[in-house]
């Protein structure tokens, strides 16, 4: 049997669950999935195997095969070396654990329990890392404007660029520091537009092999995002600031009525539009996607003591656009859209849930544009509400800016765990697109891709009902978890 390790750090109000992956009779954790679900940010150099953790208080700075980590002038013994397999970085569980403990949370407990998988580390990329020839973006242009509780920057750059060669920070609230890693500018060249009255100057500069980009801001700001957009073949750089008298509402509003007392359930597709198509004898997408909520839905009813609405009962078609009407005419508080995924390599497996923003990859965007194209089946006047929903700006508005956002990071971040824990599937994770059935909805909301019915042994699972059941009862536990820690905080608890 393998392991599974609890987590719980008091200081971050964090609590989680992780595979234990072991090698040569060490146990390893994977930093990555560790950064991810604390919501602590990371910086990896590929070309000296380099890793950055940033921590509330500290940076540690891992390196690829060694076995020290450096805490600002401390240099620290991991006693095992940190690993790259398949661009995964794994670091030594417990001396992480009790290195993470000594610099920043004192209160961090874990508790280790037997699973029923043993997750291995088999395959080292390399016993010595090797360095890896450099391809440089090249910057050309950046152009800022305001938005809604904040202001939106669009890089112009000549290729992709992966989020591990974004850093950034705030420097006294009203500086924004933006770091891009193998990047060049020519900055006697570079075109600045300048559309923001919330942007004082922007200042660029080449340092060494990365560009760094200084915004002076008229104002102080909360809350950052940086990522290569695939749609539109820029960086999107977004800085937030809080908008006190809508929060202030918020919190008024939440205290006297905000509680989670009804669930907007949404199975995919329906009718003439069947979703992903099955191999004979199996069932649809549509048909997988209705059973399972369904079967969520009695368990919210029966065992949840919760109100649940249906955007559909029966195998009806409906357009995207008035699922999240019936959400929102429902005074729904939770927006589950229920799907299962199929593609052409039929190797890919497991389930994924997507929070709504602008795509980060391609993998991503495929998924949103297949599931996007149902308005295909909708009549003209229908197809006419969508007009800008591809717009970057559109879903920002929609996204970033709305006060459900970090409610439904949070939803993902439960429904992913309880997943792992439920679930016999390969879970890969909370990913993001722009999905229109997402946009509008006044309430936190979460796209579940439940498997994929193009590869086998996922599609025998979904088309058994006590796998479809356990499905149902992983979301169930993560609503009704969700709901308990919304509540706790509303109440003043939390």
């Amino acid at each position: 049997s393998g392991d599974l390790i609890e987590i719980s750090i008091p200081e971050a109000g964090k609590d989680f669950k992780f595979n234990i992956a072991e090698k040569s009779g060490v146990k390893y954790i994977s930093l990555n999935t560790f950064a991810k679900t604390a919501g602590f940010r990371t910086y990896y150099r590929p070309d000296n195997g380099k890793i950055l953790l940033f921590l509330p208080s500290k940076i540690l700075k891992f390196t690829v095969n060694s076995s020290f980590v450096v805490v600002g002038n401390k240099t620290l013994n991991l006693r095992s070396k940190v690993l790259l397999v398949n661009e995964e970085i794994y670091v030594p569980l417990e001396s992480f654990l009790k290195i993470l403990r000594d610099v920043s949370f004192k209160r961090l407990v874990y508790r280790v329990t037997p699973t029923g998988t043993r997750y291995s580390i088999t395959k080292p990329r390399s016993e010595t890392f090797t360095r890896k020839e450099i391809v440089f973006s090249t910057i050309r242009k950046i152009s800022i404007e305001d938005k809604f509780n904040g202001l939106v920057a669009l890089i112009d750059v000549d290729r992709p660029i992966p989020d591990n060669n974004f850093s950034y920070y705030f420097r006294k609230g009203d500086q924004f520091y933006l770091t891009i890693y193998a990047a060049e500018v020519d900055t006697s060249k570079l075109i600045i537009e300048n559309r923001s009255s919330l942007l004082k100057t922007v200042e660029c500069m080449q340092l060494n092999e990365s560009v760094q980009f200084i915004f002076k801001l008229v104002r102080e700001f909360n809350s950052s995002d940086v990522h290569y957009d695939f749609a539109s073949s820029k960086v999107l750089v977004s800085l937030f600031y809080p908008d006190r008298e809508r929060v202030k509402e918020k919190i008024e509003k939440a205290r006297t009525r905000w509680f989670i007392d009804t669930v907007v359930l949404d199975p995919g597709h329906g009718g003439k539009d069947p979703g992903a198509l099955r191999r004979r004898g199996r069932l649809n997408e549509k048909d997988i996607a209705l059973d399972i909520a369904l079967r969520l839905g009695r368990l919210l009813e029966t065992k949840g003591k919760l109100r649940v609405v249906y955007t559909r009962k029966t195998d009806t078609f409906l357009p995207l656009w008035k699922r999240t009407q019936i959400a929102n005419n429902a005074n729904g508080k939770l927006f589950i859209s229920i799907h299962v995924n199929a593609c052409d390599n039929r190797k890919i497996s497991g389930v994924e849930f997507y929070l709504l923003r602008p795509g980060r990859s391609e993998e991503a965007i495929a998924v949103a544009e297949k599931e996007n194209s149902v308005i295909k089946l909708e009549t003209e006047a229908d197809r006419e509400k969508y007009k800008g929903y591809d717009d970057i700006s559109n879903i920002l508005a929609n996204m970033v800016f709305s006060a459900y956002m970090k409610d439904s990071e949070r939803l993902a971040e439960i429904v992913s765990r309880k997943f792992t824990e439920i679930v016999p599937m390969k879970n890969r994770g909370v990913r993001q697109a722009g999905f229109y059935v997402l946009i509008g909805a006044s309430m936190p909301s979460l796209f579940c891709e439940l498997g994929y019915i193009s590869n086998r042994e996922d599609e025998r699972k979904l088309n058994s009902p006590r796998y479809r059941q356990l499905i149902a009862q992983a979301l169930y536990e993560s609503i009704v978890e969700f709901k308990n820690v919304c509540e706790k905080e509303v109440a003043g608890g939390g």
